[in-house]
């Protein structure tokens, strides 16, 4: 059953959505095996993010919205987004695409396997979108950011 959220959850939905993405990403074998434990949330300074090895992961919640035309406390949260980036980076193009067809991937499978009632709360459905791939020529490295916009609600 979903129920409505008083509008002060909608930030923690946003940063649940987000942990939710950083657990799926850490606990998944394959995009371990590439980027060890470099997965950072939040995200790093620019002097951390300079000392990391390539590949590294950073996510951020981008921010929540809400879906819905009601502006009273109850229904106000009755229909949030949340929006998730997943910062992709790595040493060349191969090894970037090799990088987010693993997240992309590990997040797909934390999506369809999750046990929502444990957590309590459930990520409706998601979009994905993903900015072109860039080019940092003082590291060198190639970075692509993925976004992810989840409908979130609450299970009671």
């Amino acid at each position: 059953m979903i129920v409505r959220q008083p509008r002060s959850l909608q930030l923690t939905m946003g940063l649940i959505t987000d942990k939710f993405f950083w657990q799926a990403l850490r606990d998944n074998n394959l995009v371990h095996a590439l980027v060890g434990d470099r997965i950072a949330n939040p995200a790093l300074t620019y002097e951390q993010e300079d000392k990391w090895q390539l590949p590294y992961i950073v996510i951020g919640l981008e921010g929540v919205q809400n879906d819905t035309g009601s502006k009273d406390e109850v229904g106000e949260a009755d229909e949030d987004s949340a929006t998730v980036s997943v910062l992709c980076v790595a040493k060349d193009r191969d090894r970037l695409a090799t990088l987010t067809t693993k997240v992309r991937a590990a997040i797909r499978n934390a999506y369809t396997t999750c046990d929502w009632d444990s957590i309590g709360f459930e990520i409706m459905d998601y979009q994905m979108s993903a900015d072109g791939i860039s080019l940092d020529p003082e590291r060198p490295c190639c970075y692509q950011t993925l976004r992810y916009v989840c409908e979130v609600a609450m299970i009671d």
